[in-house]
């Protein structure tokens, strides 16, 4: 029985690509295989809002909820990961950059596995039956911006997705998963339901659905253990990650 978010496990994506340039490009037999093992095993796929309302007392969910999420629209997330999705009954949510729409992402080397999904795509994503979620204008880190860019950052963002894309925009990524209270405080007002994190910041003690924790899916990541990362255990990978990160952070701190 779910009886709180941090019982469903949430995957984070970025590329589905048979080229592999770097760790966040997951290969698209690798991704196959992992549906397969999802569906041969009962999980579903829900959305972020299917969770949300769970949560609001307003539905249940089913017995082995996973929730699958792609960090900045690329645009082999339409081309690979999509039908594959529809392949196998999964849902999905695709956090996009609303200002880099149909271009390369700003922040990374230009390369063609770099280009994002053009509106008309994102459209037939929306009508494939997933979902979409606002990643700010420009995928800056919010915590070092002044208020007023911050909220610019998140209305601007989700007043165009929600216009260009007639769907709500209801759950919000932090760019490199960097957020504080107050960018938190922020998202909440702007209108969100939710926001994601990766390990920064979130907490297993005290569930916070404006910081939900993820766990990766890298390039080289084996079979089994993607198996444990959606299994019980899930808990347990993010808690050694949170814990790595504090750990890492200290030492910065230590050396100056």
């Amino acid at each position: 029985m779910i009886t709180s978010m941090l019982d469903v496990p949430v995957l984070m994506y970025h590329r589905v690509n048979p080229v592999v340039i770097d760790r966040n490009t997951v290969h698209v037999d690798n991704f196959k295989q992992q549906l397969e093992y999802l569906a041969s095993r009962g999980y579903q796929a829900i959305t972020l809002t299917q969770l949300r309302q769970s949560l609001d007392g307003q539905g249940a969910l089913p017995a082995k909820p996973v929730i699958l999420t792609f960090d900045d629209g690329y645009k082999d997330n339409f081309d690979f990961a999509l039908p594959l999705l529809m392949q196998y009954d999964m849902k999905a949510t695709v956090f996009v950059v609303a200002g880099c729409v149909g271009g390369f992402c700003s922040w990374l080397k230009e390369h063609d596995c770099n280009r994002l999904m053009t509106w008309e795509q994102l459209g037939k994503w929306v009508e494939a039956g997933m979902e979409i979620g606002g990643h700010t204008m420009t995928h800056p880190f919010l915590s070092r911006l002044n208020e007023q860019a911050i909220k610019h950052e998140l209305l601007t963002s989700k007043e165009l997705l929600e216009s260009k894309l007639n769907s709500k925009i209801a759950f919000f990524c932090y760019p490199y998963g960097d957020f504080d209270d107050r960018v938190k405080t922020l998202v909440r007002q702007a209108g969100y339901q939710g926001g994601l994190a990766i390990y920064n910041r979130v907490s297993l003690t005290q569930p916070d659905i404006y910081a939900i924790p993820r766990q990766g899916i890298s390039a080289r990541l084996p079979l089994w253990e993607f198996k444990l990362k959606v299994s019980g255990c899930h808990r347990l990978f993010i808690g050694m990650r949170i814990i790595e990160h504090r750990l890492k952070a200290m030492l910065r701190r230590r050396h100056g």
